[in-house]
């Protein structure tokens, strides 16, 4: 099963969307998330990815006149999970608790 996980963040806080991504992380033979980090606005579009974490799973994309809205339309978009979830970049999932919730639908 693939979950899209979509990530809208200004770019403002590196650490913190770092700790998001690492949440949502899960890659194995049951599970695997399809991380969807928009940087949106202003300081989104300056932020250098380099910054985060580089996974195959992870992808990265930039809207310049966005906000939250508009980053999530973007992701509903281009997401290819069978499930979808909204994640802020200054939260963080139980990882073990998540993956007990993907199960539940499937």
């Amino acid at each position: 099963m693939k979950v899209s996980i979509i990530i809208p963040s200004a770019g403002r806080r590196a650490e913190f969307l770092k700790r998001a991504i690492n949440s949502a992380l899960i890659d194995d033979d049951l599970i695997q998330t399809e991380i969807i980090v928009v940087l949106n606005g202003d300081k989104g579009m300056k932020f250098d990815i380099s910054l985060c974490i580089q996974h195959p799973l992870v992808h990265y994309y930039k809207i310049k006149d966005g906000n939250v809205s508009k980053a999530r339309t973007f992701g509903i978009e281009i997401a290819k999970g069978e499930l979808i979830r909204f994640l802020d970049d200054d939260d963080f999932l139980y990882p073990d608790v998540a993956y007990q919730q993907y199960l539940e639908f499937f």
